[in-house]
């Protein structure tokens, strides 16, 4: 992905992170599938919770700083309403 300064800017794959996650979880802990679908709907609550608050800062920086664009912000924002929830296909 390009940053708009003429340089790459490489996303970690969080989808990759969040299977190794609940394999690991499984592995290393001795867990069934079930209670791992457990971890894993809580790790879900969290993340979700977490873009919510991250979206509520990000406005309030907005509010502090009427110069910035409203295509700046909405684009910003959008990041957070487009999120794909990594652990959707690991439960």
């Amino acid at each position: 992905e390009n940053n708009g300064a003429g340089t790459s800017v490489t996303e970690p794959d969080i989808g990759k992170s969040a299977a190794a996650f609940a394999i690991s979880v499984r592995e290393e802990c001795h867990l069934s599938q079930r209670t791992v679908n457990r971890v894993i709907g809580g790790a879900q609550q969290y993340q979700a919770t977490l873009l919510d608050t991250l979206r509520i800062r990000m406005r309030r920086v907005f509010d502090r700083h009427p110069e910035t664009t409203t295509q700046l912000q909405n684009e910003v924002l959008n990041t957070f309403d487009t999120f794909e929830d990594p652990f959707s296909t690991t439960a």
